[in-house]
């Protein structure tokens, strides 16, 4: 649990990183054990706060719990929906997607669906628990829906890493790489290899988690933090003379907007 209430500076230090829970076995965790006691907790502190001492004399603080994060694998049990890549996975909506041959699970803007409501999420869910029978996605009743003060659409963010880093960002980089696109106009294969010895070249700061891994021989086993720092920092200067200008263009406007969501202020 990380407290809002802290300046970014210093929100993510680990000593003000609250640990909730661990588990530990074979296989994934049932959610509902698993964040039961949290949401127990966290419903007291909402409700009745705690007492503390202030220069001013006693006060009770309230806390509310604002976002769940998670990532996209998570996700789906943690709000009782199907995965991703099944009928009506969005989290967000009620688009069905169209199923791929390979067993993918694309949504296309064809057309408007509705969007998901909370209140009806935790209806349809506890009809699914009493039927077994699965309704626009839904699974079963996520342990979230019992957080007072929490709606599970709105309170739970995109997974920023799987749709930004290793989603678009790698989709981007293999259409530019990949030797069938040879006959596009952004293909770049052919300026791989003096790319790969720029990149090669770069000494980021100590705070890059990983130092740069070559395009051509480890792109397959890039980690996400590798696709951010490509993404933010690498990227626009080493593509500058070398993606087509429309290109680089339109590539630099996701660049840009990227680095405004992810400023400490917005």
């Amino acid at each position: 649990a990380v407290i809002l209430n802290l300046p970014p500076s210093i929100r993510y230090n680990s000593a003000n990183i609250i640990l909730l829970a661990i588990w530990c076995g074979p296989s994934k965790p049932c959610m509902k054990l698993l964040f039961q006691p949290v949401i127990d907790t966290l419903n007291t502190l909402y409700c009745k706060g705690i007492k503390v001492q202030t220069h001013e004399g006693p006060k009770t603080i309230h806390a509310k719990v604002l976002n769940g994060i998670f990532d996209t694998v998570a996700k789906a049990p943690v709000m009782g929906l199907k995965q991703f890549n099944g009928i009506c996975g969005c989290p967000v909506c009620l688009h069905p997607g169209k199923r791929l041959s390979n067993n993918s699970r694309i949504y296309l803007p064809d057309e408007e669906h509705a969007r998901r409501i909370h209140e009806e999420m935790c209806d349809i869910a506890i009809e699914v628990e009493r039927t077994g029978i699965s309704e626009q996605g839904i699974l079963n009743s996520s342990p979230l829906s019992h957080i007072l003060g929490f709606n599970l659409v709105e309170n739970i963010p995109v997974d920023y890493m799987h749709v930004g880093p290793e989603g678009i960002v790698k989709r981007m980089m293999n259409c530019w790489f990949k030797k069938s696109n040879h006959t596009k106009a952004y293909y770049l294969g052919s300026k791989l290899k003096s790319l790969d010895s720029e990149l090669l070249k770069q000494k980021p700061p100590h705070d890059f988690s990983r130092a740069p891994r070559s395009i051509q021989k480890h792109m397959m086993y890039w980690k996400a933090s590798e696709f951010r720092a490509w993404l933010l920092y690498y990227s626009l200067p080493l593509l500058l003379h070398i993606l087509p200008p429309l290109f680089y263009h339109h590539y630099a406007l996701l660049v840009c907007a990227f680095h405004l969501l992810l400023q400490d202020n917005l």
